[in-house]
């Protein structure tokens, strides 16, 4: 006989006339449960083996949902079963979801249980933006499981797929561990991400498995949409897989208040576009929207990373959509220990008007791979679609150190230039550096300068094939010091442009014998 619950306080949803056949709609049912918990002082509403329809759910606090192994809690298809976000009414518009948490506290989803989104019915086989995702129907759920303004948030071992959009969106939330869950949605999912945190304070994201048809994690702090300014902080990432038709990590774009003190450690990524996605922008005007001065990022590190079958590694941009005062800006930002196979060149760009201060690359291996066809360029899109025929090209940075940064272009073809370019770098750093431009291009330099004041080059190797360590151009390059690299298997140490002043090339001793 069903009882209310047992000594360890579940409230076992089939008590309340829930019934998991895979076609009764228990909305009203599961909601009892949750609803009679929450009375009673808080617990667990337990969901046994079985499949259970339902619509929209709201949870309360000091509620813990657990799925048992064997049991799916599987949104419905129809647009009637959800509600159209009745609380939030975020920048005025409708959204729906299947999990609703606002003004809340101690909840949590757990158990070996899933969580089916049903996406592919809230989809149609037309395409959309390009080749990969399916256009989305008016009336499909805007999020599966949203989070606004709740605290202390559990998330433990569940799998979600399907989603018919975003997966997990915590919206102005506060204390957060997501645990051990995998996310799997379509590959053609239009928006699908996997996590969405966005204006949220210490969030830890541990040991999960997400494959998603946008972005697998994204860090945002879209204070407009909340409608207070309040950062995104204190956010840790760590081993976890990734895989992604977009970025598996990306951090900023949708947002104005400042993304702050996030690290991102002992992740594999693979099959994605971009690897890790940096951008601060001038967003274009949203309804609803109060700040609108573009993303702050600063303090960010990625450590322990390896990739494969991506196109990016490393895609970091600041710039404008618009005309408009621009307050956002990006500020010590650190890659280590990273090892990335990958078939376009890694990015980092900022603006023409405002730069970035302090990046390091530290211990950093891009193997470059497959054929490049396209011509030499500076600049690159939003969206990093854009080829570029560099191994890791940057510019407009105050402060840029390369140590010990590898790039490996010898099995590649067609258009590869210099394995590294900086142009336009106040304070460039590059040591220990190894690498040669591709085979059949002799004359390439390894390193391209371009613009670049008070750089120190040096405890750099030459490689068997390497024809020009060194080119510099531009009238701008100044105080350059080349010291200490063994150029003794270089046929040509140094290129200068005829913009160049070799005055500017302020010491040169090296081995070069």
């Amino acid at each position: 006989m069903l009882t209310k619950y047992s000594s360890d306080r579940k409230f076992n949803v089939c008590y309340y006339g829930a019934i998991g056949n895979g076609k009764t709609l228990n909305t009203r049912s599961i909601q009892q449960a949750i609803d009679t918990c929450h009375k009673d002082g808080g617990g667990v509403v337990y969901f046994p083996p079985g499949i259970y329809i339902t619509g929209t759910l709201f949870l309360k606090s000091n509620v813990t949902l657990h799925l048992e192994t064997g049991s799916i809690l599987r949104g419905s298809i129809k647009k009637k079963d959800y509600y159209a976000n009745p609380v939030s009414n975020y920048r005025k518009r409708t959204y729906r979801c299947l999990i609703y948490a606002n003004n809340i506290e101690n909840i949590g989803i757990c158990g070996r249980g899933i969580i089916d989104g049903m996406g592919q019915k809230f989809w149609t086989r037309k395409r959309i933006n390009h080749p990969v995702a399916w256009a989305p129907k008016k009336y499909r759920p805007r999020v599966l499981m949203y989070f606004e303004n709740c605290r202390n948030i559990l998330l433990r071992d569940i799998t979600i797929h399907n989603s018919p959009s975003w997966t997990v969106w915590m919206l102005g939330c506060d204390i957060g561990n997501i645990h051990g869950i995998t996310i799997l949605n379509h590959r053609k999912g239009p928006n699908t991400d996997g996590l969405d945190i966005d204006c949220c304070s210490n969030i830890h994201i541990s040991d999960c498995h997400i494959d998603a048809g946008d972005d697998c994690i994204a860090i945002k702090s879209d204070a407009g949409g909340l409608k207070r300014n309040k950062p995104c902080e204190n956010i840790t990432v760590t081993n976890c897989t990734l895989s992604s038709t977009a970025c598996a990590i990306r951090v900023g774009y949708e947002g104005d208040s400042v993304i702050k003190n996030c690290v991102f450690s002992n992740l594999v990524i693979f099959d994605s576009h971009i690897g890790i996605d940096l951008i601060s922008i001038l967003p274009v005007k949203r309804p609803g929207s109060h700040i609108e001065k573009g993303c702050p990022i600063e303090n960010v590190r990625f450590s322990n990373i390896v990739m494969e079958g991506v196109q990016r590694a490393i895609f970091v941009w600041m710039g404008i959509e618009r005309r408009g005062d621009f307050k956002g800006r990006i500020k010590n930002i650190a890659f280590t220990d990273i090892i990335a196979k990958t078939t376009n060149s890694s990015y980092i760009s900022g603006a023409e008007n405002k730069w970035i201060d302090c990046v390091e690359l530290r211990n950093v291996n891009l193997i470059m791979q497959g054929e490049m066809k396209c011509e030499p360029n500076d600049e690159q899109g939003i969206w990093g679609f854009d080829r570029m025929p560099y191994g890791l090209y940057c510019q407009r940075i105050y402060g840029l150190k390369l140590i010990d940064v590898h790039v490996e272009m010898e099995k590649v073809k067609g258009d590869w230039l210099n394995p590294i370019r900086c142009r336009k770098i106040d304070g460039l750093e590059i040591r220990g550096f190894n690498g040669k431009a591709i085979k059949g291009k002799q004359t390439v330099a390894a390193i391209q300068i371009e613009d670049v004041r008070h750089a120190f080059i040096s405890s750099c190797r030459s490689i068997a094939g390497m024809y020009t360590f060194l080119n510099i151009t531009g009238k701008e390059s100044e105080k350059i010091s080349v010291i200490g690299n063994d150029l003794s298997g270089v046929k040509k140490a140094f290129e200068f442009g005829k913009s160049f002043d070799k005055k500017n090339l302020f010491e040169a001793v090296n081995k070069l014998d």
